[in-house]
């Protein structure tokens, strides 16, 4: 689902089903077509993420958490968080607030005193999963991915744990490039919380492992983790890991309203960053004993005369994330304004050989995407940001990322060992996922490469392929990623070699999934992987070789191991006898409905290896066969 400017659309709607003459698409346009701005306002203060929730402009299915207990906020010196979190606003979370994860593996720790612990965050269609911990054992995975857009509620509710010490874990998965928002916390079972600030003597030893079951308190469809048993594991210390940012766990914040005041020590505790042997251990009275209860310690002499022991209380040295030159902040990263010019123009200055870091959850909307040719080398490091494009359906240029057209200036192609890793790629289409209007606009528009990695790279909502392939590209590697939907195919080659597609989900196409379709006779394609990957639902079928019947030499074409939700494997491989096929391989391949045969369709094809297809046929015969020589069928 994303916000088209007016109103949510909704990829998973089913479908308009549009028929379309099999045959070649219409060659690339090399003049820009009139486009019209879409404006993005998600209102939420902060970079935009697809993630957040913008109370103002939808209305949510639930009345969010209710439950009863002391309420800790994101921000609460309770919590550390590291490894890839961004504080942002909105009203509908309970404090104002919520932290939400932009990278895989972010990791979030809340340490509390109770026999009770709620975790609360929202619910949307395009949020994931996290990992949860409790005292070092895995304990369950949570989903925050919905139908509807749901305000915080209770997520999760582990009980029956000892009334004392505890730390629990939340660890992003960010599956398919889906965030993770925490909004708070609800402890239960203990009158008193002693704040986990870095530096304090509290959560430093090891901390009872909870005897209660996993499973009391869990939401339907979440999966419990091992029962364990006391003393088999040891808290991590209370010392917040590198790159917390400040603002996310202060390193001597206030603690929460509504805490006692007994619960956070006063001066007694030593400074931030110390070393224990700076400060002595007697400095810190013990959890639960009133301040007036503890004498003044006087010690020969003070902790601070050596600064140089630790580091500043409040460290704020490198940003945290990866490494490499990050998108300048005058770059809007909100999505407010289009950048197309101010992106591309910076992204040509940068050296070869670089890696080139985004807004962590950063927005940029533009009319065309982000365009390079002749550039080697070079990482883009998404750092789970969006492009969200506002251009024409029939312009490639309005693609979100365009591969071998430089900037204002024309398809050279030259690019070599390129990355693209952890971006989100938006198109504009109003019907996405459904065939017809614009096909030009693709999610990644790759022309004439040698040496093409992406990853983790989700697509959705582009009139035309969710990637497109062409002008002979030579070692293109897809993986691990995500077309959530395509208004056309999910990938087409027109021409090129050593091409891999690989453990890619495929959630509706509007036309074919696997699309190989020369445009004339010189357009070659040889060495074609398609493997492993996961189908929805397609509009016309689910692999297609030269429909276009142009005679094009294409060979060593391997469809393996991908399986199939909701349609058949329907497959045509027929040039038309324009010319010879050679080398093609249809194996293992399954699809969980019934539908009548023939289902897999071959014609003129020079070895042909057709087994251990999976797929209920209820009439008529799985396969056909027509001029083709050296076929192995089971």
């Amino acid at each position: 689902m994303y916000w088209d400017g007016t109103r949510w659309i909704d990829e998973n709607a089913p479908a308009r089903t549009a028929a379309r003459p099999r045959g070649g698409r219409a060659r690339r346009p090399r003049l820009m077509s009139v486009v019209t701005v879409l404006a993005v306002a998600l209102g939420v203060s902060g970079a935009t993420l697809p993630g957040l929730i913008a109370p103002s402009q939808v209305s949510v299915a639930s009345t969010g958490d209710t439950g009863t207990g002391q309420l800790y906020q994101e921000n609460s010196p309770h919590v550390l968080a590291t490894g890839g979190w961004r504080l942002v606003s909105g009203r509908a979370y309970s404090g104002g607030s919520a932290l939400t994860a932009v990278r895989r593996g972010a990791r979030l720790e809340m340490r509390f005193s109770g026999s009770a612990i709620t975790l609360i965050g929202p619910k949307a269609p395009w949020l994931g999963s996290a990992r949860i911990q409790v005292d070092g054992r895995d304990w369950a995975t949570v989903d925050e991915q919905g139908r509807v857009l749901d305000s915080p509620r209770s997520l999760l509710t582990i009980a029956g744990l000892d009334d004392g010490a505890h730390m629990l874990a939340v660890i992003a998965l960010f599956d398919h490039g889906r965030p993770f928002t925490v909004d708070a916390f609800r402890v239960t079972g203990a009158s008193a919380v002693a704040p986990a600030t870095p530096g304090s003597a509290q959560g430093a030893a090891s901390a009872p492992i909870p005897t209660g079951t996993p499973a009391a308190g869990l939401i339907p469809g979440q999966t419990p983790g091992p029962s364990v048993g006391p003393g088999t594991a040891t808290e991590p210390t209370a010392a917040p890991p590198t790159g917390v940012p400040p603002s996310v766990a202060p390193p001597t914040a206030a603690p929460p309203t509504g805490v006692p005041p007994s619960v956070a020590p006063p001066t007694a505790a030593p400074p931030t960053g110390v070393p224990p042997s700076v400060a002595p251990p007697t400095a810190a009275p013990p959890t639960g004993v009133p301040p007036t209860a503890v004498p003044t310690p006087t010690p020969p002499a003070p902790p601070t005369p050596v600064p140089s022991v630790g580091p500043t209380p409040a460290p704020t040295p490198t940003p945290s994330g990866p490494a490499g030159i990050r998108v300048p902040d005058s770059i809007d990263s909100s999505g407010g304004s289009d950048v197309t010019a101010a992106l591309n123009t910076w992204i040509a200055s940068v050296p070869d050989n670089s890696t080139i870091v985004f807004r962590a959850g950063g927005v940029y909307k533009v009319s065309q995407g982000v365009q390079i040719a002749r550039r080697h080398g070079l990482v883009f490091e998404g750092n789970g940001a969006t492009i969200i494009t506002t251009g024409s359906g029939s312009d490639q240029l309005a693609s979100p990322f365009v591969i071998g057209h430089a900037y204002r200036g024309a398809w050279t192609g030259g690019n070599t060992d390129i990355t693209v890793r952890n971006l989100t790629l938006v198109g504009n289409d109003p019907t996405p996922g459904t065939f017809g209007g614009g096909e030009q606009q693709a999610g990644m528009e790759i022309e004439g490469v040698s040496g093409l990695t992406v990853s983790n790279v989700t697509v959705r909502a582009v009139y035309g392929d969710g990637f497109k392939i062409g002008d002979g590209s030579t070692n293109v590697t897809i993986t691990g990623s995500r077309v959530a939907s395509a208004g056309r195919n999910g990938v087409a080659v027109i021409s090129g070699s050593r091409i891999t597609v690989r453990n890619t989900a495929f959630d509706t196409i509007g036309y074919v999934v696997f699309d190989v379709e020369p445009n004339t006779s010189s357009e070659a394609s040889d060495t074609l992987l398609f493997t492993n990957n996961t189908v929805g639902t397609w509009g016309a079928e689910f692999f297609s070789v030269d429909g276009s019947h142009t005679g094009a030499s294409i060979s060593n074409v391997t469809v393996s191991g991908n399986s199939i939700r909701s349609k058949s494997l329907l497959s045509y491989v027929d040039n038309g006898n324009t010319a010879r096929n050679r080398s093609i391989s249809f194996v293992d391949n399954t699809s969980a409905v019934a539908v009548n045969g023939p289902v897999l369709n071959f014609s003129y094809v020079d070895g042909l290896t057709v087994t251990g297809n999976v797929q209920t046929v209820l009439s008529g015969s799985l396969a056909s066969f027509t001029s083709c020589t050296k076929v192995v069928f089971k």
